[in-house]
């Protein structure tokens, strides 16, 4: 088996004669970790603060808006889990064999591969963003998911990968699936 390689501090590949697979880390400093934990612990403490003035509250009215607001906040608590799941165990993984590109954005392990003929992509690239781009503002915090750098066209549907990667990662990452393309083509 090969030795892996890598692409700055959060990307590792392997290849060899039949494959080429790529992992892109999405584990942040531990204090930042830290605080999406503390985010997502101060937001189940409010959780639990609203549950029990349900069973308070006598106003149906009141009852009500507190079982809205519930939705809303478990709406909130799925969307904080999520990021605190993909911040700590979280990566993009990328497996390019002969004919196929295989996506899958791996939560612990889980997740959906998306696969593609390698024949069926096109306009692979670098995304860009305008400087002032809302997108790009808000999804390149540590605290959000998104912020793609690389994005091409497969059969009918736009695939963006390398999420939060700085600009000098992100452009090797391109020539390597560009090679591993080319390769497996």
């Amino acid at each position: 088996m090969p030795e892996s390689k890598n692409i700055g501090k959060r990307i590792k590949f392997n290849r060899d004669s039949n494959q080429m697979s790529i992992s892109i880390n999405q584990r942040v400093k531990l204090w930042k970790e830290g605080l999406i934990f503390g985010w997502v612990a101060v937001w189940v403490i409010c959780g639990f603060f609203f549950v029990s003035q349900y069973f308070i509250s006598e106003d149906e009215k009141q009852k009500l808006f507190i079982i809205a607001f519930l939705g809303f906040w478990l709406y909130l608590l799925f969307k904080a889990m999520q990021i605190l799941i993909w911040r700590v165990s979280g990566s993009e993984d990328i497996v390019i064999q002969k004919g196929v590109l295989n996506y899958k954005k791996s939560y612990a392990g889980i997740g959906k591969v998306k696969k593609m003929e390698i024949n069926s992509i096109s306009n692979l690239g670098l995304v860009k963003y305008g400087e002032k781009s809302f997108k790009k503002s808000y999804e390149s915090y540590f605290w959000s998911m998104g912020a793609e750098k690389i994005g091409f066209n497969s059969a009918k549907r736009h695939i963006l990968i390398g999420m939060q990667l700085e600009d000098k990662d992100a452009k090797l990452l391109l020539e390597l699936i560009n090679s591993g393309v080319k390769k497996f083509k």
